[in-house]
């Protein structure tokens, strides 16, 4: 859990690919609707010679459309609509091919299949990976495999005219998958590396390094919560550093249970942790404290002795440095200890 979270946090190669996802659904969707458009204008213009696309390239057409009026409304995309595009790109170019050798077309419909099938391959395994893309391709293949057969025994094409689907599809498809595995498998050991290099090894919450990277990234308002725990020198002395990283593994774990899937938890050096939270209209910081105070009023070492910690809190204000803020409830932090009251926070204004 602790993996994915940081994962999440810090995969800035996963932040391209989809920004550059966006974009395709944002520019390229558009494009493949007008596309579509006028391919349907051209079959009403031939009086709808084959039903397939008839049906199926409106169809297509106002799935795109809709895919990319998403992609600039709600400013992402649609994992859903971008499947019924491609799947449902593959579904009319197996059924066409199939109705096309069925009703004797298959030389005028030929050139089509010849000339999509490969971009519906690629398609595949570039937004479903190498099991989902192989899953999608052979399916696809096999249909329009089984058309040429029908073609080529009823004399509608020559055995030669048929072989770049039936042979030339399945090394492209194996060419694919040979790609999209290595490429993922590239992709993954890369994500794994970033994880390594962003999280701290024993609690597994972000860094310090990754921690102030990911705040100078900060855009709005946030609550920052340093949290230190109390006495922690005297708890290794006493019990030793083994017991001692039980219990950082352990606040860090019930930091992390209390807090939102967008909120940060850093380690940010020795037994001091840092809590960044975003704050929303209906989000203050009292309530980012009031979930960390809870987390850390309910923690017990594993002999069943309180863990006690104090926390101070600042709000970031605006036009304000992510390290003035940090100061501010370092300060508090330590005004807090003083008082020798663990566990509750104190806010600096």
């Amino acid at each position: 859990m602790a993996t994915d979270r940081a994962r999440e946090q810090t995969g800035a190669g996963g932040a391209t690919f989809e920004r550059a996802r966006l974009m395709l659904h944002r520019v390229g969707m558009p494009v493949v609707a007008a596309f579509l458009v006028t391919l349907f204008g051209v079959s009403v213009r031939d009086g709808f010679p084959d039903l397939v696309e008839a049906i199926g390239t409106p169809v297509l057409a106002l799935l795109a459309l809709s895919s990319g009026i998403v992609a600039w409304r709600a400013g992402r995309v649609s994992i859903v609509l971008e499947r019924a595009v491609l799947l449902g790109s593959l579904a009319v170019l197996a059924a066409g091919s199939l109705e096309s050798a069925l009703t004797m077309r298959f030389e005028i419909g030929y050139p089509y299949i010849l000339g999509f099938l490969p971009l519906g391959y690629a398609g595949a395994f570039l937004f479903l990976g190498p099991v989902g893309g192989s899953v999608a391709s052979l399916t696809t293949y096999l249909v329009a495999a089984a058309a040429a057969l029908v073609a080529v025994s009823t004399g509608e094409i020559h055995l030669a005219r048929g072989l770049p689907v039936l042979a030339g599809s399945p090394l492209l498809i194996g060419l694919l998958y040979t790609l999209a595995w290595s490429l993922t498998t590239t992709a993954d050991a890369h994500a794994e590396a970033e994880v390594a290099a962003a999280t701290d090894p024993l609690t597994g919450a972000l860094n310090r390094r990754s921690g102030e990277a990911a705040l100078a990234r900060l855009n709005g308002a946030f609550a920052l919560l340093v949290v230190d725990l109390d006495d922690f020198k005297g708890v290794n002395d006493e019990r030793g550093h083994a017991f001692g990283d039980d219990v950082l593994v352990r606040v860090a774990e019930a930091l992390r249970a209390r807090v939102r899937p967008d909120d940060l938890v850093v380690r940010w050096g020795g037994d001091e942790f840092v809590v960044v939270a975003p704050l929303g209209d209906a989000t203050g910081a009292s309530h980012v404290a009031e979930r960390v105070r809870s987390a850390l009023a309910e923690l017990r070492d594993r002999v069943g002795r309180p863990v006690s910690a104090t926390v101070g809190i600042a709000e970031h204000r605006p036009g304000e440095a992510w390290r003035t803020t940090f100061e501010r409830a370092d300060a508090a932090m330590y005004a807090d200890k003083a008082t020798v009251t663990p566990v509750a926070p104190h806010t600096a204004g």
